[in-house]
This record gives C-alpha cells, structure tokens and sequence, in this order.
C-alpha cells in the first residue's frame, strides 16, 4: 500500500471574497470546486459566501478610512503576513495566485485584459500612430511579468 500522497498547498491572496463581484465570484466557485483535492489557505480581510470548513483563512487588518489608505496598507501588509507566515509558521505554497495582478510575490494571477490586443483596438479607433504597444515599457513590463511566471490563459 503506497502512503498518500500530499495535498497541493495553495495560498489565495485577495483583499476580499464574495459572490457580489465578478473576478472574486470566480474564485469562490474555484475554491469551492479545489477544496477536497487542496491544501488552500486564503489571505484576506473580507470573506463572504465561502465555506471555509476546507479552507485556512488568514485574516488580514481592515485599516480604517479612505479607500486608497487601505490599498495601500494592503499591498504591503499581505505580502509581509505572508512572509511571516513562511519564516515563523514554515508555510511553504506550492503556488501563491491572487485574481488581481497587484500583488508582491505571486505565482499566478487573473489577467481581464490583454493590453497588446487592447492597444491594437484602439489604436485603429483613435488612428493614432504616438499608440505603440511595442514601444510602451508598461506594455513590455507586463509581458515580461507574465512571461517569467510561466502561467497563461487565454479567454475569448
């Protein structure tokens, strides 16, 4: 009899999940679906519509006030949750995804646009020839981004 053979352990990063908004509905029913077959441990300040009887959540401080105040808190304290979590607590993931690409030191993340596909729309629509997806560093830096991650999907 061969021993059994661990779970996948999957780190979510996300500020918030719920079934009200589109990319985090996404990933409540993928989480749902991934449950039995991984190890997921969810970093999060808000989880709602979620069984989390399958799940770890590492609860992440809301820090009170303005919107952008807590984006920014966010952005950096979950990375270093994260970081504390594999230094003190020895939680190594497997992968590290977070349905948005604004995120430190993750392994997959959730593109909703392509924006070499986006700039070649709209460079026919404004007949701009200043519009080059080529010549745009932010354009090559997310290429680049995605290219050393190694993970795509393409939706049309």
């Amino acid at each position: 009899m061969s021993p059994t053979k661990p779970k996948v352990r999957l780190g979510v990063v996300s500020p918030f999940l719920d079934k009200r908004n589109g990319m985090e509905r996404i990933v409540v029913e993928w989480i749902t679906r991934l449950q039995d077959s991984f190890e997921i441990h969810v970093y999060s300040q808000r989880v709602a519509d979620l069984d989390l009887s399958n799940t770890v959540r590492h609860r992440i401080p809301k820090l009170p006030g303005p919107h952008l105040a807590n984006f920014v808190w966010w952005f950096f304290v979950n990375h270093l949750w994260r970081a504390w979590d594999r230094r003190f607590r020895g939680l190594q993931y497997d992968l590290v995804y977070s349905p948005r690409g604004n995120r430190l030191n993750t392994d997959a993340a959730s593109v909703h646009i392509l924006f070499v596909e986006y700039m070649e729309r709209i460079r026919s629509d404004v007949n701009s020839p200043k519009i080059s997806p080529e010549g745009d560093p932010a354009t090559q830096k997310i290429h680049i981004g995605l290219a050393s991650h190694g993970v795509f999907v393409f939706l049309k």
